[in-house]
């Protein structure tokens, strides 16, 4: 038996769950409960505070501290992480990875045809992209990080994962978002997602060399048809469709 791989393992899923149980406190509560950490989960206690206490630098005014906590954060649509907070965990990860030769991939996901939605009904796009992120939030690993990078898409963090991982969640995540009734606002609203996919494969890459890849695999997709996932390593695009 390998053990140190075995607790690799085990310190990776008890680092990256504090993430999901403080996302999870912070969209039912408001507040994070306080609760002291073992010597293994010290390092994410100093990351998330850090991240915490320059979020809320940011933040103005006077108000509920459990409010600010929040606002800093998670995304107030969607609740996944906020754009800031999801792009110094992702730095982290790459360092992690640069450091102990560790697999990553991440996930661009983005909703089909929203742009056309936001001009015609933004109640109903707003109404499809939070309910989307409740899909996301059921169907991912709770070592995954999900954040909104911006108005329209969403990235996901996987530690640990292979592009052959990534493509087996784009997968599920396609199927799963096609046949879900999306919209509560309108009856039968169904829709679609497109997944673009990039694996951290070389120690020189930073976050801003994977996101590039994410996109630009995601951007392949979309221009393709949408509903689908492509992976992009280098300057390599693998497609696959979801239908085959």
């Amino acid at each position: 038996m390998n053990h140190s791989s075995n607790y690799s393992e085990e310190a990776l899923f008890a680092r990256e769950s504090l993430f999901r149980q403080k996302l999870s406190q912070l969209r039912n509560t408001g507040e994070i409960k306080r609760q002291t950490v073992s010597t293994t989960q010290a390092g994410v206690k100093e990351l998330e505070q850090r991240i915490y206490l320059k979020n809320v630098d940011t933040a103005f005014g006077q108000g509920d501290p459990r409010q600010l906590e929040k606002l800093a954060l998670l995304d107030s649509l969607t609740e996944l992480y906020n754009h800031d907070t999801v792009i110094r965990m992702l730095k982290d990860e790459v360092k992690r990875c640069q450091r102990y030769k560790k697999s990553m991939s991440i996930l661009a996901v983005a909703i089909d045809s929203i742009t056309q939605l936001e001009k015609q009904t933004p109640i109903v796009s707003d109404s499809i992209l939070k309910n989307i992120a409740q899909i996301l939030m059921q169907i991912i690993r709770d070592v995954d990080i999900p954040g909104r990078y911006d108005r329209d898409r969403i990235i996901i963090i996987c530690p640990e994962t292979s592009q052959d991982g990534a493509l087996c969640l784009s997968d599920r995540l396609c199927r799963q978002i096609s046949a879900e009734n999306i919209s509560q606002i309108e009856n039968s609203k169904h829709t679609t997602i497109s997944i673009g996919i990039a694996e951290f494969a070389q120690p020189a890459e930073n976050e801003e060399q994977l996101l590039y890849l994410a996109f630009q695999a995601l951007k392949l997709v979309e221009n393709a048809g949408g509903n689908n996932y492509g992976l992009v390593k280098a300057k390599t695009l693998k497609r696959t469709s979801n239908n085959s």
